[in-house]
């Protein structure tokens, strides 16, 4: 599999992650308990410090209560990186 040429992670604690999946109300998502966020937060974690190849962008969601607020941000943040990305080729 090709490396892409962004990487954008959305970091959120796991209370966060806890309540968005309450809130989503997902069926497939019920019986996700909070050690299995936590190991999935820690292993994002040491692939975007160790082994990310690509640019990375990360956008710490616990900033963002509005939705609109946190695309708006998101897409400007991509958008920076990528300019960025091609003004260095």
């Amino acid at each position: 599999i090709p490396q892409p040429d962004i990487l954008v992670y959305l970091r959120a604690h796991k209370t966060t992650l806890q309540k968005r999946i309450k809130e989503r109300g997902r069926d497939s998502e019920k019986h996700i308990n909070s050690s299995y966020l936590s190991l999935l937060n820690i292993l994002y974690e040491e692939y975007v410090k160790n082994h990310a190849q690509s640019p990375v962008i990360i956008i710490d969601t616990e900033k963002y209560k509005d939705v609109d607020h946190f695309l708006t941000k998101t897409i400007q943040k991509i958008a920076q990186k990528v300019t960025q990305i091609i003004n260095k080729e």
